[in-house]
C-alpha cells in the first residue's frame, strides 16, 4: 500500500496504475471460475495474493480523485458510489441465483458462475470508471535521491506522526471507523448464523433475507445525504451508529427462538437500511476531514482501519458461542463495537483540517515536526470553499 500511494502521489501515472490494478483484480476473479480439484491450490495463491493486492492498489488510486470536487459535489459522489455498489451487488445476486436455479447447478458450478459474473460485471464497471478518470500530474516531488518505494513508507510515517501530534481528531475518526466498520461488515454473516441456528430459518428464507436487506440498503444510502444536510458529518455518523445498535438490539430481543421465525424476514428491512446508511456516513466524514495534499496517505489509513479489526467481532461471537453456547450474547457483541465507534466519532470536531501538503512535505525535508500555524482559520467541513477544489471535478 505505501508503494501504491507513492506511485499515485509522486508520478504522473495515477490513471495508468489504477487501470492496471483494476485489470489484475478482474483477471484474479475470472481465474476463480476455473476452480477444479486439480487447480484449487493455484487458485488459493491467486486469491491470497493478487486479488487483495490489486483491490487495495486500485482503491488507493480511486480514492485519490475523491477530494478534487467541492464539498457538496463530494457528498453526492460518496452517496452515488454507495448506490452503484448496492445496485451492482443486487444485480449480481439476481443473475447468479437465477442462473443457478434455471440451469440446476450444484454448489461448485454456482460458485464458478458467480466468479465469472463478478469478473464480467465488475470488470465492465471498472473499465467504464477508469475510462472517465482524467490523467493527473505528480502531486508532489520526492526528496532528491530517495527511492520511490521508500518515499511511500516515509510519507506514510510522516502522516501518522502528524495525526498523532497535531491532529488527534483524525486519528480518533480512524479509530471510530475501526470499530463501526468491523461491526457493519460482520453483521450479515453473524445474523445469518443466528437466524439459522437460533431461530431455525431455512436456507431459502436466508437467501431472501439477504436480498431484501440489500434492496433496503439503497434507500439507506439516499437517507444518508438528507441527514447529512441537516446534522453534519459527526452527528450523522453518531446517529447511524446508534440506530444500528438499536436495530441489532431489537433483533436479538424479539427474535429469541423458533417461535419468532415468521417475523425474521421483517428485520431484514431495518438491518439493510442502516447498512446502506453507515458506509457513506463513514466515507463522507473522512472525505471532509482529509487535509489537502494528503488524500492518498489518509485514504490508505482509512482502508487499513476498515480491515484491521474485521476479525474481532466474528472471533468474539465464536468464542462466546463455543464456550457459553449463547448465540444471543455472542451477537450482542456487535453492539459493543458500534457503541465504542460512536463514542469515538462523537469526540471528533468535524471542521476541515487547515494543514497544507506543503507544510507536511517541509516536515520531511527538515526532519522536524510541523504544526498548524497559529491563526489559520478552519474551514467548516460542510462548507469547503469552491476554490479549494483541485483539478477536473467532472472526472471525479
Amino acid at each position: 500500500m505505501p508503494y501504491c500511494g507513492a506511485v499515485v502521489d509522486y508520478t504522473p501515472h495515477r490513471r495508468k496504475f489504477g487501470t492496471v490494478a483494476a485489470t489484475l483484480l478482474t483477471l484474479a476473479n475470472l481465474a476463480q471460475a476455473f476452480l477444479f480439484p486439480q487447480t484449487w491450490f493455484a487458485m488459493l495463491l491467486v486469491q491470497a495474493s493478487v486479488a487483495p493486492a490489486s483491490f487495495f492498489a486500485q482503491s488507493i488510486a480511486m480514492w485519490a480523485y475523491l477530494n478534487e470536487p467541492r464539498e457538496a459535489d463530494r457528498d453526492a459522489v460518496v452517496s452515488a458510489a454507495r448506490l452503484w455498489e448496492l445496485v451492482g451487488g443486487l444485480l449480481y445476486i439476481l443473475v447468479v441465483a437465477g442462473s443457478s436455479v434455471a440451469a440446476g447447478l450444484d454448489d461448485l458450478d454456482t460458485a464458478r458462475v458467480g466468479q465469472a459474473v463478478a469478473a464480467a460485471l465488475g470488470g465492465a464497471l471498472l473499465a467504464g470508471s477508469w475510462a472517465v478518470f482524467g490523467e493527473r500530474d505528480a502531486r508532489r516531488s520526492r526528496p532528491a535521491g530517495e527511492a520511490l518505494w521508500l518515499s511511500g513508507f516515509t510519507s506514510l510515517w510522516t502522516t501518522a506522526r502528524w495525526m498523532a501530534t497535531d491532529e488527534p481528531r483524525l486519528a480518533r475518526l480512524l479509530g471510530a471507523i475501526c470499530f463501526i466498520d468491523s461491526a457493519a461488515g460482520a453483521t450479515v454473516s453473524m445474523t445469518v448464523v443466528y437466524l439459522t441456528q437460533q431461530i431455525g430459518v431455512p436456507g431459502s428464507e436466508i437467501a431472501l433475507f439477504i436480498v431484501v436487506a440489500l434492496v433496503c440498503s439503497i434507500p439507506g444510502a439516499v437517507l444518508h445525504r438528507e441527514v447529512l444536510r441537516c446534522l453534519g458529518h459527526r452527528r450523522n455518523l453518531c446517529l447511524v451508529a446508534a440506530v444500528y445498535a438499536v436495530v441489532l438490539g431489537l433483533t436479538i430481543l424479539l427474535l429469541s427462538g423458533p417461535e419468532a421465525r415468521p417475523y425474521a424476514l421483517a428485520f431484514s428491512v431495518p438491518i439493510g437500511f442502516t447498512t446502506g446508511w453507515v458506509y457513506p456516513a463513514m466515507n463522507g466524514f473522512v472525505a471532509a476531514m482529509v487535509p489537502p495534499g494528503r488524500e492518498t496517505e489518509t485514504w490508505g489509513w482509512v482502508t487499513f482501519s476498515a480491515v484491521v479489526l474485521s476479525w474481532a467481532p466474528p472471533l468474539v461471537f465464536t468464542v462466546i458461542k463455543e464456550t457459553l453456547g449463547d448465540l444471543r450474547l455472542g451477537t450482542t457483541s456487535l453492539i459493543f463495537f458500534l457503541v465504542v465507534g460512536g463514542v469515538l466519532a462523537a469526540s471528533v470536531d468535524d471542521r476541515a483540517i487547515p494543514v497544507t501538503a506543503g507544510a507536511l512535505d517541509q516536515s520531511r525535508t527538515t526532519k522536524s515536526s510541523t504544526r498548524s500555524a497559529p491563526g489559520v482559520a478552519s474551514t467548516p467541513a460542510n462548507g469547503v470553499n469552491s476554490d479549494e477544489a483541485v483539478g477536473d471535478s467532472g472526472a471525479a
